[in-house]
């Protein structure tokens, strides 16, 4: 009772002397939400291809491939947010916002495992902690299947991709990943990743599953780059 009382006591005093903000209309927040203001959120941009199919290498490998936002400026601020400056909660908001739509595909509902993106320890220590794997969990959480952590992992240290060219991207993570065990063999898996530009982090990832035997693959992030979206849409939420 007293821990609840001080808590209250510290988010009032904190709100009262550094008023929370929206990132992106500045309209002042209650210090607990989750940086963003309701009306913000609703006007997010859904990616206008979800649930869609790349028409990149992706899906020879991966069955499909989900998307909740399309990569536009306020999208971006909020990934970057989540992924650079450890903003958790709004980091398990998104998730949640994405898991609530993979709810509602079968294909996603009935998957058994969910994997996040590793990261390299170098990496992980530089941000602290995973943001992909913050995402999976909400995913996990919501659709009730298994978080898997520690099968897929990143074997070696890679360059950010944020700059690089579609080509760069691809050399560059090429056999950075590895399974190191048979947990996925015969399971129908969702590889998780914040952003999907070319596909070349995922397509690296779906590879070495496919290779340990895993019978279908599924990916979602939380936002496409535009450019990505496929021609073969099959039907929308």
């Amino acid at each position: 009772m007293m821990l609840k009382l001080f808590h209250a006591f510290s988010n009032a005093t904190l709100n009262f002397v550094f008023p929370a903000a929206c990132l992106i209309c500045r309209t002042h927040l209650n210090v607990e939400k989750t940086l963003v203001c309701d009306s913000c959120w609703r006007r997010l941009p859904l990616s206008s291809q979800t649930p869609f199919h790349l028409s990149s290498g992706l899906n020879t490998v991966a069955t499909e491939i989900y998307a909740l936002w399309e990569y536009a400026e306020n999208v971006e601020m909020i990934i970057h947010e989540i992924k650079f400056f450890r903003k958790t909660r709004l980091g398990r908001r998104a998730g949640s916002e994405l898991a609530a739509r993979l709810l509602q595909l079968p294909s996603f509902r009935k998957a058994d495992l969910v994997a996040p993106v590793p990261l390299h320890p170098t990496r992980y220590r530089e941000r602290g902690y995973n943001q992909s794997q913050l995402i999976a969990e909400e995913i996990s959480k919501v659709l009730s299947i298994k978080l898997e952590t520690k099968s897929l992992q990143r074997k070696r240290h890679t360059n950010a991709q944020a700059k690089l060219s579609a080509q760069e991207r691809k050399k560059n993570v090429e056999d950075a990943f590895k399974v190191n065990d048979g947990r996925l063999e015969g399971r129908t898996v969702i590889i998780v990743d914040d952003v999907l530009t070319t596909g070349a982090t995922l397509m690296a990832c779906a590879n070495k599953i496919k290779k340990a035997g895993a019978s279908e693959i599924l990916c979602a992030t939380l936002a496409a780059t535009p450019r990505q979206a496929g021609k073969k849409e099959q039907h929308r939420i």
